[in-house]
């Protein structure tokens, strides 16, 4: 068919169609008609390569018509192209399966072969070890059973000697079959040597080996390696007390290796101990006694015992004083137990005579007391704008309390040294004090205008009964004047009213200024005769007695201020 095809081409491309055709059209350029044209060959190639037998004729009428290739034509022509694809590669699959399945079988079939092969030889070999360990056994069963046998007969003849039938049976059988018993031999002999071989290794591995330690020809123990030597070492040269000495401590052992279970080894600390035991020329355990943090000796004498002496001390000196006092040392005494060098160690008895001679084992009493302590109240100050500036008033007295305190007492040689508070407990509370401080600016009319106090004071109330409460009793400001109602009330001295009215404490009050740094106050009246600018003389009538205020009965409260400070009116009369 392609020769047919190709052969058609010349037709369809002969000088005089193409003549005509470009004649017939006269659009096309020459160039494009080529292509379209070789475009068009290789379709028709394509299409007649890929169709059946009997389409090759309407291909070929197809290339001599000059027609293009039909929709029809193309799409069969794929079609085909698929299939023939798809067939090959079904038939390319069926050849690896098959080459696959032959490789398989070569594969088992020489395992198989070569399994055979080697069981064969495996039995071979094993039966061959059999005969060889088996055959000796039953050789030996049925000789010693005909050794037995001849020397029954030997017996029955009535020989002397009926064993030395057996014997000699025995010795013959082992001439005859020497063979089989080195062929057994031969392999008893190395599993033999493997068996001692293993046995020598596992002894080895499993044997735990140990360092003996030997100091200066004394056999301290065994330790599992050098590092337990070495720690021992540091912690002696750690419990090492140097007291002021210049000396350094070494030691150098002799190891040899022992097989000893490491269980049995001892560790560092045991080794520790021993190498002190040891070294007893240059190191020892002792007792440093301080006093103060300052080294007085050290002695042999182990903590324990110098530490009861020093508590009889103490308990002789708290039964000398009789009153259940207990004892301590003024100086602090400090036993301190550890590892010294034996050039530092001296006498325990010398020791203690520089000890006493020096005073430094004096005592003090500690006794335990119960005493009752008062508690001062405080002064609280509070401002307020009702009073003028430089004017005050108690608004509370102040009360002192009371505790309950328990403290050890401590006495050096019957003086007081020092009190250490154990616990307080508060029986009654103090009062606090409350004085009220005035703020208020004092207006113009109410400054000093009269004539100045002489600073001596008159008796304000002539005609009164008695005196109750002084100037200082529970915080008292000034002294009350009892006296009838309607007594009445003159000034002390010379001065100016600067405050006249009401107080919720004082009730009707007049407060007077003498110029002279002095102010008096007259309290608790019925009635004020004066007011606020008023100059009044010494011995002028201001008001009368009355209990106005915060007062339990008739009398004048009289208050004397100097320089601002409350003071005693008694001491101006």
């Amino acid at each position: 068919m392609s020769d047919q095809i190709q052969g058609a081409g010349p037709e369809r491309e002969t000088p005089g169609a193409g003549s005509e055709k470009a004649a017939g059209t006269g659009k096309q350029p020459a160039a494009r008609r080529t292509l379209r044209r070789r475009l068009n060959d290789a379709l028709l190639k394509f299409a007649g390569a890929m169709q059946r037998a009997e389409n090759d004729s309407a291909i070929v009428e197809l290339r001599r018509a000059d027609r293009r290739v039909p929709r029809r034509v193309l799409f069969n022509a794929i079609g085909q192209m698929l299939y023939r694809l798809g067939q090959q590669t079904e038939y390319l699959f069926v050849l690896l399966m098959r080459f696959l399945h032959r490789f398989v079988h070569w594969i088992v079939f020489g395992v198989m072969l070569f399994g055979r092969a080697g069981l064969t030889a495996a039995h071979r070999f094993l039966l061959g070890l059999q005969h060889d360990f088996v055959e000796p056994v039953v050789r030996l069963a049925v000789g010693l059973s005909h050794a037995r046998q001849a020397v029954q007969t030997a017996r029955e003849e009535g020989e002397e000697r009926p064993k030395a039938a057996g014997i000699a049976y025995v010795k013959r059988g082992v001439r005859i079959y020497h063979r089989l018993i080195f062929s057994a031999l031969s392999y008893l002999l190395p599993i033999a040597a493997a068996a001692a071989f293993l046995f020598t290794v596992h002894s080895v591995v499993s044997t735990e080996y140990s360092l003996s330690v030997t100091y200066e020809g004394t056999f301290l123990g065994y330790v599992a390696n050098e590092t337990v030597w070495e720690n021992a070492q540091q912690l002696i040269k750690s419990r090492i007390i140097a007291a002021d000495s210049d000396e350094e401590w070494s030691a150098l052992p002799t190891f040899k290796l022992a097989s000893v279970n490491t269980a049995a080894c001892a560790d560092a600390s045991t080794i520790a101990n021993r190498l002190i035991e040891t070294s007893s020329e240059k190191i020892q355990e002792a007792t440093g006694i301080y006093v103060d943090g300052t080294l007085m000796g050290v002695c042999t004498e182990t903590y324990n015992d110098l530490n009861t002496l020093l508590t009889q001390r103490l308990e002789t000196a708290a039964a000398a004083d009789g009153d259940g006092a207990r004892a301590e040392f003024v100086r602090e005494i400090t036993l301190v137990p550890g590892i010294y060098f034996t050039s530092s160690i001296g006498d325990f008895s010398a020791i203690n005579t520089a000890m006493e001679q020096s005073g430094l084992y004096q005592t003090k009493l500690i006794r335990t007391e119960t005493y009752t302590e008062t508690i001062e109240y405080n002064t609280i100050e509070q401002e307020t704008d009702e009073l003028y500036k430089g004017s005050q008033r108690t608004v509370q007295r102040g009360i002192n309390g009371e505790k309950e305190v328990t403290a050890d007492i401590v006495t050096v040689d019957g003086v007081v040294v020092e009190t250490r508070i154990l616990s307080e407990t508060v029986t009654t509370p103090a009062q606090d004090k409350i004085v009220e401080i005035g703020t208020k600016e004092r207006p113009g009319y109410v400054e000093f205008s009269g004539q100045v106090g002489s600073g001596v004071l008159s008796f304000p109330v002539p005609n009164y009964s008695y005196i109750t409460t002084k100037f200082g009793q529970g915080g008292h400001r000034g002294t009350d004047i009892c006296a009838p109602a309607g007594t009445p009330i003159y000034a002390c001295d010379s001065g100016t009213v600067i405050e006249a009215g009401w107080h919720s404490s004082w009730g009707n009050y007049v407060l007077i200024d003498h110029g002279n740094g002095m102010t008096t106050r007259y309290a608790h009246c019925s009635s004020l005769l004066v007011g606020a600018g008023t100059n009044v003389a010494r011995g002028q009538l201001i008001a009368t007695v009355g209990s106005t205020g915060y007062s339990s009965g008739n009398h004048c409260h009289l208050e004397v201020t100097v320089n601002g400070s409350l003071t005693n009116p008694m001491n101006y009369f």
